[in-house]
């Protein structure tokens, strides 16, 4: 295990963004799951757009070491 340098504020910070990471990542699957398969392929490629670039936003704050999960 490394040792952690972070200060407990930028622990808690990247806490709450990987909490961010997930809500949005939940909520977008969420969303896609609801619509009907064939149809509102429109709504469905906006969501896939909008889920990719915030968990691609988020994700660039959280440090790979101590958030893998974010970097698979």
């Amino acid at each position: 295990m490394t040792d952690d340098t972070r200060s407990e504020f930028d622990k808690g910070y990247q806490a709450g963004l990987m909490e961010a990471y997930n809500i949005c990542d939940m909520w977008c699957k969420a969303r896609l799951d609801r619509l009907e398969p064939n149809k509102q392929k429109a709504v469905r490629t906006e969501v896939d757009s909008a889920r990719a670039r915030l968990l691609h936003l988020l994700r660039y704050h959280l440090p790979a070491q101590h958030f893998p999960q974010a970097w698979k």
